[in-house]
């Protein structure tokens, strides 16, 4: 009978000592798994490079902005609104520093205070500190392209980034 509650005693401490190995592993594996998609999203999405802008598009043929997110969201699984504004409405917030690949990034025009989000991309390089890489339905370039967020143009009219991606 003794042995037997040393046999449990032994067989509970190996699991509290076992559990929270595996709970970090499998975190561990959760966050390798999210970066494999974050990563194949990203490829499809630089797979439209070139893609004509056309405003309101939906894809594949042509994309505006929203149609581009939408399209390439939708494609990996997750559901999204459909246009710029509403898409800066949704997700957890994140501050410049904290973008990572797969954030979207909004931009906005007009004069203060009536500046609206306009712009959306799809952020493919972290924040290194100075700028990111981000892929977007490009009006000014007339196709989906990839910009720099350090460009003047890009950086003066910084909306915000949002997290939509569930495993994030």
């Amino acid at each position: 009978m003794r042995h037997l509650r040393l046999g449990t005693l032994l067989s509970i401490l190996l699991l509290l000592w076992i559990l929270p190995c595996y709970s970090i592993a499998q975190a561990e594996g959760d966050s390798v798994r999210c970066a494999r998609r974050i990563d194949r999203m990203i490829r499809m999405a630089k797979s439209y490079l070139g893609t004509p802008y056309v405003w309101a598009a939906n894809g594949p043929e042509s994309f505006d902005c929203s149609g581009f997110v939408h399209y390439i969201y939708t494609g990996a699984g997750v559901e999204v609104k459909r246009n710029s504004k509403q898409l800066s409405e949704t997700g957890t917030f994140v501050t410049l520093r904290e973008i990572k690949k797969g954030d979207l990034v909004f931009f906005v025009s007009g004069d203060p205070p009536d500046r609206d989000i306009t712009h959306v991309g799809i952020v493919i390089s972290d924040y290194d500190g100075k700028s990111f890489r981000f892929i977007h339905a490009n009006r000014s370039a007339g196709c989906v392209s990839i910009s720099e967020f350090s460009e003047p143009r890009f950086r003066n009219s910084y909306g915000g980034a949002r997290r939509l991606f569930p495993c994030e």
